[in-house]
């Protein structure tokens, strides 16, 4: 079926279900549910949602199909992203990236469609199908959104970079308050064991630092990773401060 022929609807779509479908049941019409909808063959009159009203009235139609387009937004944007991932990037780094970029619009298609993003009521008459939908407005702009996002790859490398940056920040940031309760790593004196024991309790956790930067936690010792000992300098401050 052809969407784009559906009225836009800035609600959330089951909300338009309930109020035709209760409409309808109270004029005293059966409503059938459809599992599966295919009218690619079929003559179709489309109407507004007035315009039904106003048909199955007048025809004194017993009964009326209703097909709902099943939704989950999150999965949406991963699958439209995974499509267009390149080998040895992250879909989970790119879809992070458009959520951050959209945050708005994923949130506003997310209540426009808790469950669906289109419905339809027809009625086969006469031979062909009468019917009125309405397309979640959100959904439209988000798959707008999510096209424009894809076609660019260039920006997409370039937010998704931003995004796992963002993401070693706050996983730096929950393991500086970990260490922070950490009573055997308050007990160890020195930063550059402290390096030592964090690497060999933490060290899957710590991210690695995005240009594979190494530092000295002191002059004698060998270059560790930046991340790793800027957390511990970070957390040894903070606890001389307690002191």
């Amino acid at each position: 079926m052809d969407l784009d022929s559906h009225e836009r609807y800035n609600g959330d779509v089951q909300e338009w279900v309930d109020e035709e479908t209760q409409a309808l049941k109270a004029a005293g019409i059966v409503i059938v549910e459809c599992t599966d909808l295919i009218q690619e063959h079929a003559n179709c009159v489309i109407l507004p949602t007035e315009g039904f009203r106003d048909f199955i009235k007048a025809t004194a139609q017993p009964m009326v199909f209703l097909y709902r387009g099943d939704c989950d937004v999150s999965v949406r944007i991963s699958s439209r992203i995974e499509d267009v991932c390149e080998e040895g990037e992250d879909p989970a780094l790119m879809v992070r990236a458009f959520e951050t970029q959209h945050a708005l619009l994923v949130k506003r298609a997310k209540a426009a469609c808790s469950s669906h993003f289109y419905a339809e009521l027809n009625v086969l008459h006469q031979g062909g199908f009468v019917l009125a939908g309405v397309l979640a407005q959100a959904y439209e702009d988000l798959l707008a959104a999510l096209q424009a996002f894809c076609e660019n790859a260039e920006d997409r490398r370039a937010e998704a970079k931003d995004a796992q940056l963002q993401l070693d920040e706050e996983t730096l940031d929950e393991l500086a308050e970990e260490l922070m309760k950490d009573p055997a790593f308050a007990a160890i004196r020195g930063k550059r064991k402290r390096c030592v024991y964090v690497s060999d309790k933490y060290g899957l956790r710590v991210p690695r630092h995005h240009r594979g930067e190494l530092r000295r936690v002191d002059q004698t010792c060998d270059p560790m990773d930046s991340n790793l000992v800027g957390l511990v300098e970070r957390v040894s401050d903070r606890l001389d401060l307690l002191r």
